[in-house]
């Protein structure tokens, strides 16, 4: 488990589960917490091998158009009738990533696969929220928290893998202490948090004048803008943790929180920007 962390009660429960895999699992934790790396870990380890990725017998079901439809369910079933040698008691695996996505009419159709799962399958759900899935869904299956580790815990993990210290301190804030999104910031460069730390270090010493070119160059693309203010407001809460009195960053967590609202309801307008740039102070 190379990539995977995760505190001592969660260790204990993958252990059980490993040694005996159930029909059904789902796997509940924050986005970011390392569910789907956890998924594939046990699938491998279920099936005794070294990548699910190069497994004939093996499917993954992900999100496209941020939702999971009733012809991906199809598609499972359809996998599901494909003949597979038998030669373990698990010889076949489904993870449905993201299972959150999952329509009411896909779920439906769901359950009708889970009331009698095939005996030499393992079926792996992951969500954020158990309650975005139908009761009758989650009752037919085993449940397993990925709970975080404690901060020391985490650092230790990944300054232990050759990661230098600072960098290992800056992923940490970056990714809100979610493994992870923590492992994909240390092994990508180029990740957009980076990017937009980067970019929030620039907007935030620029004037005024300076800041109203960027932020309509972010308002063209809400990805970025979302990362760019939750990056900014990292900055702030760090900094005010060291000096809550701190004006400066009150106002910069202040307007980053506004905006974001804005964003949450779709709203942002050009006076919404407008405000944002002229509200904030140099840092």
């Amino acid at each position: 488990m190379k990539q995977l962390v995760f505190d001592s009660k969660t260790r204990l429960s993958i252990d059980r589960i490993t040694m005996s895999p159930p029909n059904t699992l789902i796997l509940i934790g924050h986005q970011g917490a390392g569910k789907f790396a956890l998924a594939k870990y046990i699938t491998e380890t279920a099936l005794l091998i070294n990548n699910i990725d190069n497994y004939a017998y093996s499917l993954i079901v992900s999100p496209t158009k941020d939702s999971i439809t009733i012809d991906n369910i199809r598609s499972i079933e359809r996998f599901l009738l494909l003949k597979v040698p038998s030669f373990k008691s698990i010889n076949r695996s489904i993870i449905i990533d993201q299972a959150d996505k999952l329509t009411k009419e896909a779920q439906n159709a769901l359950l009708k696969t889970l009331e009698e799962p095939p005996k030499d399958s393992l079926i792996i759900l992951t969500v954020n929220n158990l309650n975005s899935l139908l009761s009758t869904i989650t009752s037919r299956a085993q449940k397993l928290n990925v709970n975080l580790p404690k901060e020391r815990e985490l650092k230790d993990f990944f300054v232990n893998q050759d990661f230098p210290k600072e960098t290992v301190d800056q992923a940490y804030l970056l990714s809100k202490g979610l493994p992870g999104t923590m492992f994909r910031i240390l092994n990508n460069p180029d990740d957009p948090l980076i990017l937009a730390l980067k970019q929030a270090k620039l907007f935030l010493g620029a004037n005024t004048y300076q800041r109203s070119i960027l932020i309509n160059d972010f308002a063209k693309d809400k990805v970025k803008l979302q990362d760019l203010i939750e990056v900014m407001e990292i900055m702030a809460e760090t900094s005010l943790k060291n000096n809550a009195n701190n004006k400066i960053w009150q106002n910069v967590l202040k307007s980053s929180y506004y905006l974001k609202l804005s964003l949450s309801r779709n709203s942002v307008s050009k006076l919404a920007l407008t405000k944002f740039v002229i509200d904030l102070v140099s840092v």
